[in-house]
C-alpha cells in the first residue's frame, strides 16, 4: 500500500503531467510526460491505463530511440510479469534493444539484452549465456532502472532456475552489497 504522502505524490505527479499533455508540447516533450505518467498509472496499479500510456509514449517518440526505448523495456516487463503474455512481450524486447542500441545507452542495451535472455528462457529457447554476459558487461551498476530489469538479478534468477546456485548467490549477493551501499 502506498503511503499517503507517496500516494499524494503520485496523484500531484499525474497532474502536472496530464496538464501538461494537455498543453501544446513538442513530440518529444509529451513522449517523455506519457512515460511518466505511465509510470505513475502503473504504480497507482491502473495497469491496463499505465499501458495504454506506454504505447502512446512510443508512438509519440517518433525518432526519438532513448524514449523508444524506455517505453519498449516497460512494455516488455508489462507483458511478462502483468499479463504473462510471452509472446506478445518479444518484438517489445527486441524493439527495446534496437532503440537502445540506436541511443547509444549502454545500460538500457545490458537491461534489453538481460530481459530477452529471460523471455526466450521463459519461452523454453534455454539460457543463452553468452547474451547473458554480454548483458552484465554491459550493466551499468548505478543505473536508476526498476530492480526487475537489471542483468545482475536476471542473471541470480536465471542460475537459481538452472540450479547453479553458486552464480546464484555470487550474482545476488553482488547485487544486495550494491543496494544497500546505495541506501
Amino acid at each position: 500500500a502506498l503511503s499517503q504522502t507517496g500516494g499524494y505524490a503520485l496523484a500531484r505527479a499525474a497532474v502536472v503531467l496530464t496538464r501538461l499533455l494537455d498543453s501544446d508540447e513538442t513530440p518529444a516533450l509529451r513522449a517523455h510526460a506519457l512515460l511518466l505518467l505511465a509510470y505513475v498509472r502503473f504504480r497507482e496499479r491502473s495497469i491496463p491505463e499505465s499501458i495504454e500510456l506506454l504505447h502512446a509514449a512510443s508512438a509519440e517518440a517518433g525518432d526519438d530511440p532513448h524514449v523508444r526505448a524506455r517505453a519498449e523495456l516497460e512494455l516488455t516487463f508489462a507483458s511478462v510479469s502483468v499479463s504473462f503474455d510471452f509472446d506478445a512481450a518479444g518484438p517489445h524486447a527486441e524493439a527495446t534493444r534496437h532503440y537502445a542500441e540506436q541511443a547509444g545507452d549502454r545500460a538500457l542495451v545490458a537491461e534489453a539484452l538481460a530481459v530477452t535472455v529471460m523471455l526466450d528462457f521463459l519461452l523454453g529457447r534455454g539460457l543463452d549465456r553468452a547474451k547473458l554476459e554480454r548483458s552484465l558487461e554491459l550493466e551499468v551498476p548505478d543505473h536508476d532502472a526498476a530492480i526487475e530489469v537489471h542483468p545482475t538479478l536476471i542473471a541470480g534468477l536465471l542460475s537459481f532456475y538452472v540450479d547453479d546456485y553458486d552464480a546464484s548467490r555470487r550474482h545476488l549477493y553482488s547485487l544486495t552489497r550494491r543496494l544497500r551501499d546505495r541506501g
